[in-house]
């Protein structure tokens, strides 16, 4: 098989420099349009829920709240103090904001 191969291409080394060729200016053409950034942008997208309630409990807010908040979003990720509840909510890289 590469004998074969390799017959071929010093039986026809015009056909052979072509596609060569070929290829060096098809990756020449390709490497100037890649788009490139000085630095990318390489955190996760990610949408905060700030919930305040004046007067009312962390435990009041926890259930009327932070709880319904969880779990319709699925996965987040709960942090927050006395009487500040911020879920966040992690998304993939081809995540849809609009």
């Amino acid at each position: 098989m590469i004998r074969r191969l390799v017959d071929f291409s010093l039986d026809n080394r015009f056909l052979v420099l072509a596609a060569a060729f070929l290829l060096l200016c098809w990756g020449a053409i390709s490497f100037h349009q890649l788009p490139v950034e000085a630095y990318p942008d390489v955190a996760n997208n990610y949408v905060e829920i700030i919930t305040q309630w004046p007067g009312i409990s962390a435990e009041q807010i926890e259930q009327q709240v932070t709880i319904p908040l969880e779990v319709v979003m699925n996965g987040i990720l709960p942090c927050g103090s006395f009487a500040l509840v911020l879920p966040l909510r992690a998304f993939g890289p081809k995540a849809d904001f609009r």
